[in-house]
């Protein structure tokens, strides 16, 4: 809850967005599919979609990271409502990974700590 809280509100508006990429990302991983982390954000998106089937219902995870790649390369700035914005879009697409899963796996996911350990390990 801590890690959410300060991602969403983070003072630079870049890592708000590029915190919400990486709760979306995190959720998976704590679902136990995880997209590779050497994947670009729009390949992270495409093996969400491969792995989560209603993930893309409401809220397509290929446009989340490409506004997220727009917003941390390009020069100009967003404003804190495009930033909510985006987080609203998160918390859909998160929905739609908890809503692909059953719940037995949908809580040990809530309870997992695997997204808070490096990549390199287990």
């Amino acid at each position: 809850v801590r890690r959410r809280r300060e991602r969403r509100n983070h003072d630079d508006l870049v890592h708000r967005v590029s915190g919400g990429w990486a709760e979306l990302v995190d959720r998976a991983r704590d679902l136990g599919r995880s997209p590779s982390p050497a994947a670009t954000r729009t390949e992270q998106a495409d093996q969400l979609l491969a792995s989560f089937d209603q993930v893309g219902e409401r809220t397509d995870p290929r446009v989340l990271a490409r506004q997220a790649d727009a917003t941390v390369f390009a020069p100009d700035a967003i404003t804190e409502a495009q930033a909510a914005t985006y987080w609203t879009s998160i918390d859909t697409a998160i929905h739609g990974l908890d809503r692909s899963v059953g719940l037995g796996q949908r809580l040990r996911g809530r309870l997992s700590v695997r997204s808070f350990r490096r990549y390199g390990t287990r």
